[in-house]
């Protein structure tokens, strides 16, 4: 047991410099978001360094340099997470104020031995706070979507999810693991522990680190923007149509003119076959702003962007599934008619037509026969 741990600290460490050698080396760093990530690979190889150092060849020698560690995560996942949201995320000076506790903290061993129950303490919270502040920005990035995205469904939306849990599951090990007996290092790292529980816990924090490690670059390496975003125009838009009462800034025979133009080019042109069709590529085939569309497909259609591009999607499906001597696979075609996600077309089509795409199918052929 005693050397799993520093085994797990000395694999994470490793695999945090290759990964970060190859971004900086493979010019991957014009994505923001790959920034963020390289800045999170080497505060963790070398926290863990550090901890090997510290714990294995130095013991007790250094000073409680860890505790800093443990308040740059927080920060660094927060950011991550921004940046993956907003199209036009920019780093700016203010970003550095989230870093100032965490070097505070790295600079009090030099004149006091820390608090470690206070350190500890703090920490945890701090990574709450943050990692609700990041639920928080991606619950309001899906409510923008809705509104201003056809693709309400996206990887990145699970990517997200999926670090969030990683980290809240790194952050609820921490708290398992630390206990009366023993406590060596906090945050996201190694907490010393006598009792089974604590180690396994332990253990388990570490694992976590590893899969978070492995998670991170293989979407820092594959797919370097995981989605387009959305921009600070999509939420004044999307504020705009949830205020009470709606805020309607044309009258109504200029948005009757409006839904006109909508529907002709709709149904001429289709837009729609594009997967990644938005609201504001909309407006610009129209040339018209992208909040007077919104207002026209709320007010006039009683449907948000998603749900209105949808239904013409669901409708070309429907074209394909009619027909007997269509060949190609379901999947296939929902592709072809611009959903992007399997999941998002069959939850929209059951909500549309309320069976499933192969009942309908099903249904479809037998009638076809019956009649022939």
């Amino acid at each position: 047991m005693q050397l799993i741990i520093p085994g797990l600290q000395a694999m994470i460490a490793f695999q945090c410099m290759l990964f970060a050698l190859y971004l900086i080396h493979d010019r991957k760093l014009a994505v923001m978001a790959n920034r963020i990530n390289l800045a999170l690979l080497l505060v963790l190889a070398t926290h863990m360094i550090f901890n090997l150092v510290n714990q294995q060849l130095m013991p007790g020698r250094l000073p409680e340099l860890t505790f800093g560690f443990g308040m740059f995560y927080g920060p660094l996942i927060f950011l991550y997470v921004r940046s993956l949201i907003y199209k036009d995320f920019v780093w700016n000076a203010l970003h550095w104020a989230h870093f100032l506790p965490g070097i505070m903290l790295w600079l009090v061993p030099f004149w006091k031995q820390p608090s470690t129950l206070f350190c500890a303490s703090l920490i945890f919270s701090t990574m709450g706070v943050y990692l609700a502040l990041s639920y928080f920005s991606l619950w309001r990035f899906q409510r923008v979507v809705l509104h201003t995205q056809s693709a309400t469904e996206s990887i990145a939306m699970k990517w997200v999810s999926k670090v969030l849990l990683l980290n809240a599951s790194c952050l609820l090990f921490n708290i398992v693991s630390l206990n009366r007996n023993a406590i060596t290092n906090v945050g996201h790292y190694s907490i010393g522990s006598s009792d089974m529980l604590g180690e396994w816990a332990e253990i388990s924090i570490f694992l976590t680190l590893l899969i978070m490690v492995n998670a991170f670059i293989f979407k820092g390496l594959l797919q370097p923007t995981l989605f387009a975003g959305i921009t600070l125009e999509d939420e004044a838009i999307t504020q705009q149509i949830i205020s009470v009462p709606p805020i309607a800034e044309i009258d109504s025979e200029r948005q009757q003119q409006i839904k006109q133009a909508l529907l002709s080019h709709m149904m001429l042109n289709k837009p729609f076959l594009e997967p990644l069709f938005s609201l504001q590529s909309l407006g610009r085939q129209l040339g018209e702003p992208p909040r007077y569309i919104s207002q026209v497909i709320n007010g006039h259609l009683q449907m948000n962007f998603s749900d209105f591009v949808n239904s013409y999607r669901i409708n070309e499906v429907k074209h394909y599934l009619q027909d007997p001597l269509e060949s190609r696979t379901i999947l296939d075609i929902i592709y072809a008619c611009g959903f992007s996600t399997k999941s998002n077309f069959n939850r929209a089509f059951k909500l549309h037509e309320g069976i499933t795409p192969s009942e309908y199918r099903r249904s479809q052929h037998q009638i076809s026969a019956s009649v022939d």
